[in-house]
């Protein structure tokens, strides 16, 4: 993966979340992740929007972006994701909870794990500051 995209998500921990709603409309919601070898994973209750929009259709699409520039001479970096998400299993969960630490606000503690992989990088679209995944083959597809 591009060591720019690595470093963004190493310094952020907040993402944007949009899932598909039942009428077809987006939903966006910010969230906490945590990042860890090609994937993305949040905490949600089971019944908010984007759970139950997940549970639905699993396609999303995230977006991490800086708040603050690095330094004086690099531009804020943003990363866009069009992915898949799903639960993760309750064994996978707890392992992964402890590697995750108490990353996670307490009010989600009995709340499943969500996971989405970053995915492709599409260099068709992505600048040096823009990234641009997908987690399919297909990349570079017009909008």
């Amino acid at each position: 993966m591009n060591n720019s995209i690595v470093k963004l998500l190493a310094r952020s921990k907040y993402m944007a979340l949009a899932t598909v709603g039942k009428d077809g409309r987006p939903w966006n919601v910010p969230l906490t992740f945590a990042y860890a070898d090609g994937y993305l994973y949040w905490r949600s209750q089971v019944d908010t929007a984007h759970s139950t929009n997940i549970e639905r259709n699993a396609a999303v699409a995230i977006s991490i972006f800086d708040v603050d520039p690095v330094d004086d001479t690099h531009e804020r970096q943003a990363l866009y994701i069009q992915s898949t998400a799903s639960k993760v299993s309750p064994n996978r969960q707890k392992e992964l909870l402890e590697e995750f630490g108490g990353m996670f606000s307490i009010k989600d503690a009995q709340a499943p794990l969500y996971v989405a992989t970053v995915g492709i990088l599409d260099d068709t679209r992505s600048t040096d500051n823009r990234f641009y995944t997908t987690d399919t083959e297909i990349v570079g597809e017009t909008q």
